[in-house]
């Protein structure tokens, strides 16, 4: 029997990326005769969602609808879930991705009768027999990674596929703003590797994608390049990997090809690399093969809190590979936490000074506030400190990128508020706040950064983003417009 299923990616956390795990799994689908399916990507896709939906349930039969669901989509999908069932009664709802692994347990108590079943880790190896057995729940509990309703005591362990090789390339040509570019594409999304070994104290990736750290052969990785500019009619390419260079030898392998192969291509690492793996020689390389530009994973630059965070590197190593890299003229951003357990304002500040001492580019630059994932020692420390898991349970709806609820005793929340403002040099922003108190946080922030005048910042910038955050936040302030993604 033919199943049609819609698999959606919702709008969420600023992203305007494809869904790799999507692609995967298309990849996974596209020759299975019994299933027609469509990917409605709505990062990439303008129209509004409701919209799309009605017009497939005026148009056809729907079986199934997959939604993967992370941190950044959170907001998204209590209205999304409850248009799905409106529109499409019959079908089987069901959910995945990241987050859904990390906290399956309290999505079926926020969403109760929503979705119908969810499933965690990789599905490349399963979702043909997840589509087959829509609508047979015995078969279905049987199936790696699939928890129902009734079931949630289980400890379920998701699928994970042990040599990435055999899988086929994500196939992108599915989803629907792809399709309706003629397949191209201005960057091209590829994952080399999956798993991390090393046991940072905040990072649930472990969890998500296994300890064990899985890599693709160097030819594999060099195949799929070859083939995505020719089909998506592109040479930009982002590496999305954790662990990228965890191998040396084998990123070695691999860029040498690219070189041999005369491949051109221009190459970022936008999710974040481990600055202790990169040195002069690699550099070199990395630059000869198309790299211009990199996100360092530091998360903070005071000297006592980054060694709280056991991520197994030196604080020196970020600075000598900053020096590195400057050297070749590569882009530099760098992603932060404010608000990580031991923190404070005077902590966090460091971050700041050091990302403007440094000379990272504004643009690459990714400050997060703190969330405890389950699964992570942070957690655990914070669960101590904080006494309260009803609002640890808040930070998981909205994006590391919005306004949280949590605050401590050293480091309250408007303090939080004003340090990431600081650093992504937007005005204090808070959906809970009203416009008075907005305005009084605007004035304690100003005279934040005058308490904590960075040297680094000459006469002329430092007035000239006085000036910038003044106008952006009359504006803000006198109209109440905010850009949609502030709170996302």
């Amino acid at each position: 029997m033919k199943r049609n299923i819609l698999f959606i990616d919702p709008q969420g956390g600023c992203s305007m990326r494809v869904n790799i795990g999507l692609g995967y799994i298309a990849s996974s689908l596209k020759n299975n005769k019994n299933c027609n399916f469509r990917i409605l990507d709505f990062n990439l896709i303008k129209e509004p969602y409701e919209k799309i939906l009605k017009e497939i349930a005026n148009s056809q039969t729907i079986d199934g609808v997959g939604v993967t669901i992370n941190i950044g989509s959170m907001h998204a999908i209590p209205d999304l879930l409850k248009k799905i069932k409106m529109y499409f009664p019959k079908a089987r709802v069901f959910i995945g991705g990241p987050h859904v692994t990390l906290l399956y347990k309290k999505l079926f108590a926020a969403f109760p009768g929503y979705f119908d079943f969810a499933v965690v880790g990789e599905t490349e190896n399963t979702i043909s027999s997840i589509i087959e057995n829509l609508h047979l729940k015995d078969e279905l509990a049987s199936l790696p990674g699939v928890v129902l309703k009734d079931d949630l005591d289980k400890v379920h362990q998701g699928d994970m596929v042990a040599n990435l090789d055999e899988l086929d390339f994500p196939a992108y040509e599915r989803f629907e703003s792809v399709r309706r570019n003629n397949n191209a594409m201005g960057y091209y999304q590829i994952l080399t590797s999956r798993g991390c070994p090393y046991n940072c104290t905040y990072c649930a990736g472990p969890k998500i994608s296994g300890k064990k750290w899985r890599y693709r052969s160097p030819e594999n990785v060099v195949a799929e390049i070859e083939f995505a500019f020719k089909k998506h009619q592109t040479n930009n390419l982002e590496i999305i990997d954790d662990n990228f260079p965890l191998k040396e030898d084998r990123m070695m392998t691999i860029l040498d090809t690219i070189l041999k192969k005369d491949i051109k291509m221009r190459f970022r690492f936008a999710n974040g690399i481990r600055a202790d793996k990169l040195n002069e020689g690699n550099v070199k390389v990395m630059k000869k093969a198309g790299l211009f530009e990199v996100s360092l994973g530091i998360e903070t630059a005071d000297p006592d809190l980054f060694l709280s965070l056991k991520k197994g590197e030196t604080f020196d190593k970020i600075e000598r590979a900053v020096e590195v890299l400057q050297k070749f003229d590569i882009k530099i951003g760098g992603s932060f936490i404010v608000g990580l357990p031991g923190a404070t304002l005077e902590r966090d500040m460091k971050s700041i000074k050091f990302a403007n001492k440094s000379g990272f580019s504004w643009r690459q630059m990714a400050w997060f506030y703190f969330i405890p994932y389950p699964f992570t020692e942070a957690h655990d420390i914070f669960r101590k400190e904080i006494h309260n898991e009803e609002v640890i349970d808040q930070s998981y709806q909205r994006s590391a990128f919005t306004a949280q609820q949590i605050e401590t005793e050293n480091y309250p929340l408007e303090e939080r508020i004003i340090v990431r403002s600081i650093a992504s040099r937007i005005p204090p922003i808070h959906p809970g706040f009203g416009k008075w108190r907005l305005l009084k946080l605007f004035l304690k922030m100003e005279l934040t950064i005058l308490k904590h005048r960075d040297k680094n910042l000459g006469f002329i910038r430092f007035h000239m983003d006085m000036t910038n955050r003044i106008m952006r936040f009359l504006k803000l302030w006198l109209t109440g417009q905010v850009h949609p993604k502030a709170y996302l």
